[in-house]
């Protein structure tokens, strides 16, 4: 559990932007969260995993022979090591995507780590705004404020190296799509009883590197949206701090900075468990598929890996309804909170302004 965020609200009533300006009446102010759902999560999550098991299929299929790429004399290779050998290609294909979801669970964790840092940070300026001398404020809140505001730049750049490694993936399958011949070709010699198999029907080589092309694509247009949504958490590094009841005003806008760190916590937490339970240690285990030396193994492997597809999917997919619950729940503890919120400092404001008339 994320403890502390639906109670942040106390602590985040101190940092408005400067130029903000809201012209709706106070009263007519809603707290409607731009971010409700896990569903881009469980889109990406859904990829990754569908990634890993055409890579595997893909691999299987290497198994029963091997052969160079169709490359001509003149055509120059950016990531094709090995151009006369289609299964150690598929083996350094699998070693790039293994680092590379590595790297997003680093990736991930840090952002865990990061935004839980949030509310700290608030507290120390809550502190200083109600207790700190102004000379203290001046020394110290500009540091505390840049540092709130590092947590989105920092995540931003681990997020972009991601949709960067993506790329490369992306232009690594195509490389390899441009050059490879039809395996389908090569698997006439089957016959009619194994037309059960993956390879037998639609999963051709072309067809697979296809898909696997699509997904990465998915992928990266995914992680190119978190980061849009980063800038949600992000705090300009220059900022008027306000104690007047003016800052009733910027109540709603103060809740969605708080539900996006939340939403944050709960993408990069769901993330992390399910690559640790379904990604990191399948695709570790990819190139077990190299060496397989029949048509039975084969087989036999298409249908187990067929099956655990099933079954993840479906672990998933209950995972998710939990998860979508919790932050349901979650999110609207933090909306009441902020409603609560709202009706103290409105009530401070005419209290104040009726011993102001007498």
């Amino acid at each position: 559990m994320y403890t502390g965020f639906c109670y942040i609200s106390y602590l985040l009533i101190i940092t408005i932007l400067n130029k903000i300006v809201l012209a709706n009446d106070i009263k007519e102010v809603q707290f409607k969260s731009q971010l409700n759902s896990l569903s881009l999560a469980k889109e990406l999550i859904t990829n990754s995993i569908f990634l890993v098991h055409f890579q595997s299929a893909l691999t299987i299929m290497a198994s029963e022979r091997d052969f160079p790429f169709n490359i001509p004399t003149d055509s120059k290779l950016n990531y094709i090591r090995y151009p006369q050998s289609f299964r150690t290609t598929t083996i350094q294909f699998s070693s790039d995507m293994q680092k590379i979801f590595s790297d997003i669970y680093s990736t991930m964790y840090h952002i865990q780590l990061a935004v839980k840092r949030i509310p700290n940070h608030i507290k120390t300026i809550l502190k200083l705004i109600t207790a700190g001398s102004s000379k203290m404020n001046e020394k110290m809140l500009p540091t505390i404020i840049n540092n709130i505001a590092r947590i989105s730049n920092e995540n931003k750049i681990l997020l972009n190296k991601t949709i960067d490694q993506l790329t490369n993936l992306f232009n690594f399958v195509n490389e390899i799509k441009q050059y490879t011949i039809d395996l389908s070709l090569t698997y006439n010699n089957y016959s009619s009883n194994k037309t059960d198999l993956i390879l037998y029907n639609e999963f051709n080589s072309k067809n697979i590197l296809e898909k696997i092309s699509i997904i990465i694509q998915q992928m990266k247009k995914q992680y190119e949206q978190i980061v849009q949504l980063m800038n949600n958490i992000d705090i300009q590094e220059n900022l008027n701090l306000f104690l007047n009841d003016e800052i009733i005003r910027f109540i709603s806008i103060l809740y969605n900075i708080e539900n996006n760190a939340y939403y944050f916590y709960q993408l990069s937490s769901i993330h992390m468990d399910i690559l640790n339970r379904y990604v990191l240690d399948q695709i570790a285990s990819i190139g077990r598929y190299t060496v397989l030396s029949s048509d039975d193994e084969r087989l036999k492997n298409f249908s187990n890996l067929s099956q655990q597809m099933s079954n993840i999917l479906y672990e998933v997919e209950q995972l998710f309804l939990e998860r979508q619950n919790e932050f349901e729940i979650n999110s609207m503890t933090l909306q009441q909170a902020y409603e609560k919120l709202f009706d103290k400092f409105q009530n401070r404001s005419s209290t104040s302004k009726l011993l102001e008339t007498k």
